[in-house]
């Protein structure tokens, strides 16, 4: 034998003072507890000051509402009015699909930012769509007072034959 002393491995928790001794093993399916000893736990040691506390998972992100944002983004740059309004339809199906969930799906802010972005979308192109007509129109009113000249009358050139 070595002379090093027996150390639990790393994993076990060490037992409490004046505990009763741990089986390593569990206990057989329909063999009671042994007297003596505390019932079978877990497997999970109990939070010790300053261990982390238990983490809790976050519920999945709804896909429409993650479309929603992503189109509402999206569509400043490529389909600017039809994108907006999709962000927007999007936006209110998730926010449906959330609600009737009962927390089992979450992504409700990425909803709310598709139908903010929908929403803004649209009130700006209608905005430069406005100033685009407004443009032309003015464009339009001030060429009708501008005469141009009449282009300079040109003759045609006559073919001369080669020898």
């Amino acid at each position: 034998m070595s002379d090093q002393p027996n150390y639990p491995p790393p994993w076990e928790v060490p037992p409490q003072p004046g505990a009763a001794p741990q089986s390593h093993f569990p206990p057989q399916p329909g063999y009671p507890p042994q007297p003596g000893y505390p019932p079978p736990q877990s497997g999970v040691p109990p939070i010790q000051p300053g261990m982390p506390g238990p983490m809790y998972l976050t519920p999945p992100t709804s896909g429409m509402a993650t479309a929603s944002m992503v189109i509402g983004i999206a569509s400043f740059v490529v389909f600017p009015l039809v994108g907006h309004i999709l962000a927007i339809v999007f936006g209110y199906l998730a926010r449906n699909e959330i609600r009737n969930s009962g927390g089992r799906i979450g992504g409700s802010s990425f909803a709310t930012a598709g139908i903010i972005l929908g929403f803004v979308g649209i009130g700006l192109s209608l905005v430069f769509i406005v100033l685009f007509i407004a443009l032309i129109a003015t464009t339009a009113a001030a060429l009708q007072h501008v005469t141009f000249p009449t282009p300079f009358p040109f003759e045609t050139p006559t073919a001369t034959p080669v020898l």
